[in-house]
């Protein structure tokens, strides 16, 4: 398996190429077989684009992806089961309160 990637986008024009040393890594030339100055970061968005795309493709990365999101629908799940425990729990507790309070009044209007 090949795989081939655009070629970064051209340095901006407000920036000077300055080639002081003549190697042969210096000569890279690019699709266009034009040399490929990489000055700005931005300039290896298309690069990074289709490596990510060659990534998303494989095999593994989907079967991760697809853990991933199946791991996170069993996590919603038991988030809202929690939910609704907290608030059985929380409305038992509040007729409990309620009933108590109830209590207290009967016993303060029977003392009176």
């Amino acid at each position: 398996m090949i795989l081939t990637f655009p070629d970064p986008l051209p340095p901006p024009a407000s920036v000077a190429v300055y080639n002081t040393r003549n190697t042969r890594s210096s000569k890279v030339t690019g699709n266009a077989g034009t040399p490929v100055y990489v000055v700005n970061s931005a300039q290896m968005v298309p690069v990074l684009v289709a490596l990510t795309d060659a990534a998303l493709e494989t095999e593994d990365v989907r079967e991760e992806i697809e853990s991933g999101v199946k791991d996170g629908r069993e996590k919603v799940r038991e988030a809202r089961e929690c939910g609704k425990k907290e608030n059985e729990r929380w409305e038992k507790e509040k007729k409990d309160t309620e009933g108590a309070m109830k209590d207290k009044e009967k016993e303060k209007e029977v003392s009176s």
